[in-house]
């Protein structure tokens, strides 16, 4: 895979979101929520498809990737630049924080 990671990504950088990739490769088949959340659940989504989405090609349609069957309410789809690993670093990782920060600031208001 070319430009899989982002080029200015360290060793310790890399090594996590290897541990992180291969434990979610491995409770992924295993994990199966027993009930449906009764609110709402805000899902951020990298914009870009990458390596883990085209695994996961029927899915590809759905904007939620089928997070909506978790959940009482329809989903806070929130589309962040980069890919399912890219998303998590700069530049990308800012408009995900920003757009975290809103969430949850909206949901204290409503509070």
């Amino acid at each position: 895979m070319v430009n899989f990671l982002p080029p200015h990504i360290g060793i310790k950088q890399a090594r996590g979101l290897i541990q992180v990739f291969k434990t979610n490769f491995q409770t992924a088949s295993v994990y199966m929520p027993q009930a449906v959340y009764p609110d709402q659940i805000t899902f951020f989504r990298a914009s870009e498809i990458d390596a883990v989405s085209h695994a996961n090609s029927e899915t590809l349609d759905e904007l939620g990737m089928g997070w909506d069957k978790f959940s009482a309410q329809p989903l806070d789809i929130h589309l962040v630049p980069g890919n399912h690993f890219t998303m998590l670093s700069e530049p990308h990782v800012q408009v995900l924080a920003q757009q975290l920060s809103i969430c949850i600031e909206r949901s204290q208001a409503d509070d």
